[in-house]
């Protein structure tokens, strides 16, 4: 998949998001939920840090992050299974 691929991916992603309330929330849900095991799993992170995943979640960064991270850590496959889970 080729940079502009995943870009124009993520772009839609986020105007999906934008559009429904419902499914922000369940991404908000989800981030925060995964934020939080990221941090159980990093334990030396010795400060716990408050999301401001409300607050980013309204232009869609925060989405876009994660699915970044996702397809480049993971895979293209993984992320299509984030996304489904999003619903």
């Amino acid at each position: 998949m080729e940079a502009s691929q995943i870009a124009d991916l993520l772009r839609a992603i986020a105007e999906v998001v934008e559009s429904d309330p419902k499914l922000a929330k369940a991404v908000e849900k989800c981030l925060i939920n995964s934020l939080n095991a990221q941090k159980s799993k990093d334990s030396s992170d010795a400060t716990p840090k408050q999301s401001d995943a409300s607050k980013t979640l309204e232009n869609g960064d925060i989405i876009l992050i994660e699915c970044r991270q996702i397809l480049r850590e993971q895979g293209e496959e993984q992320l299509r299974f984030y996304l489904t889970e999003l619903g």
